[in-house]
């Protein structure tokens, strides 16, 4: 199932502040097109639009700072360098 055909899901459905506050920063870079939020798994997916990446909302993180920090560090690190838009990987 692609992340299209899924629920999506707003930053403020979060119940965690810290949370809420990285995935708005996440889905407003670039213009806000890359990223869009998807409900699925322990809570959602941030999922970018060349689909090359899939990263993971935990909804009851034991460290939502830390698990905002990490939910940052990842989208920043998309697009993949190799360009390759087919070869998905999860974080």
């Amino acid at each position: 199932m692609s992340g299209r055909d899924r629920q999506r899901l707003l930053p403020s459905d979060h119940g965690e502040k810290d949370v809420i506050e990285a995935l708005e920063q996440i889905v407003a870079m670039n213009g806000g097109a890359h990223f869009e939020l998807y409900k699925g798994g322990h809570w959602g997916s941030i999922w970018c639009a060349s689909g090359c990446c899939i990263i993971p909302i935990n909804g009851t993180p034991r460290n939502p700072s830390g698990h905002a920090r990490k939910l940052l560090r990842e989208a920043a690190k998309c697009p993949r360098d190799d360009g390759d838009s087919q070869n998905k990987r999860r974080r």
